[in-house]
């Protein structure tokens, strides 16, 4: 089988030989791909994984983090890119494709084990603030309105609000409208096959990602299920949503682009300067306090909110770390009901 859609700077028999032995549709091959565009884009073009040197994986490595820095990516994230980064490296220097090649990032990474987050209040979207932001949603479109209810009342990052395909929408019977979503990955420790896993052998959707001497990575594909009157709101939007096989992004900008976190970004600005909210708040923050308010909705007893059909293993635990670093008081304040919709 031919390896399709070749990443860019290499060659597509080059990236044959590399994953010769890999399956192509596999998420494997597919973060390589992803990684590696990301670094072959940034810098104007500068770095190049078949002819980088120490000191330029080193210079891009601090790029990473300095995008952790500035809200843009997460620290497990940045982390997942440069272990992707390196273990491809890896994989060119012994697959002698490329004659004298030397892994650039040998001994870059330090830290093996990811480290934990340390959550803090500024971390987050203050009560009061919100309630300003939840106020003027009706009067700002409803895509607009989609974007920022999915962020508040899921806790969708920015890359998950981009990736959502039309197609990802499907009906229930009925007829409330469910989201399928990429919840994240997680490590079940001690496991080295998926046949020794519970949660996998329970039915959890999880797929098998990488397994390892901590145990097996796994991706957490969760499906959110919208309440009625939400259900109503996307019909409006699209009536044939749910039905719709198109492959296309469903957030579009005004001009008809994907989103880009520079565009969530923007998008919030605009939403805060109506709502009279002077702070700077970054898609980020406003994504982790909707995760807080997201599994209090998802917690209450008899719940008759939009809810997961299962809460997400990922989240759950970032929850978990949450609660155990934060009082529970100032969390309940982050959590708050949705207005009926008319």
């Amino acid at each position: 089988m031919r390896i399709t859609r070749t990443p860019a700077g290499i060659t597509a028999e080059l990236w044959e030989r590399i994953l010769a032995d890999l399956d192509p549709a596999s998420s494997t091959v597919n973060d390589y791909r992803k990684v590696l565009n990301l670094m072959h884009s940034a810098g104007n073009g500068k770095y190049r994984i078949l002819t980088m040197t120490t000191e330029e994986a080193a210079e891009y490595f601090g790029e990473l983090d300095q995008r952790v820095e500035n809200g843009v990516l997460s620290a497990n994230t940045a982390h997942r890119y440069k272990a992707t980064l390196r273990s491809l490296a890896k994989r060119i220097e012994q697959s002698g494709a490329v004659e004298g090649y030397n892994n650039p990032f040998n001994g870059l990474l330090k830290n093996e084990k990811r480290p934990r987050t340390e959550f803090t209040t500024d971390m987050f979207v203050q009560a009061d603030t919100v309630q300003k932001i939840i106020r003027i949603l009706p009067t700002i479109g409803t895509r607009n309105r989609g974007i920022i209810e999915m962020v508040l009342y899921i806790g969708l990052t920015p890359v998950q609000i981009q990736n959502i395909r039309v197609c990802d929408f499907h009906r229930l019977d009925d007829g409330r409208l469910a989201l399928d979503i990429d919840a994240g990955t997680f490590l079940e420790h001690g496991i080295k096959k998926p046949e020794e896993s519970q949660l996998y052998l329970s039915g959890e959707p999880i797929e098998f990602v990488r397994s390892s001497t901590r145990g097996i990575t796994w991706r957490y594909n969760g499906t959110f299920i919208f309440m009625e009157s939400v259900s109503k709101l996307l019909y409006a939007h699209m009536p044939d949503i749910g039905i719709n096989d198109d492959t296309r992004k469903f957030f579009l900008t005004s001009r008809h682009h994907e989103y880009t976190y520079r565009a969530l970004h923007h998008l919030i600005r605009e939403i805060c300067q109506e709502a009279g909210v002077e702070e700077n708040i970054t898609p980020n923050q406003l994504a982790l306090t909707g995760l807080v308010n997201g599994w209090y909705l998802d917690h209450t007893p008899d719940n008759i909110y939009s809810s997961w059909e299962r809460y997400p293993i990922p989240l759950q635990q970032t929850m978990d770390h949450i609660r155990e670093q934060l009082p529970e008081e100032f969390l309940k304040s982050l959590s708050f009901f949705p207005p009926k919709k008319r």
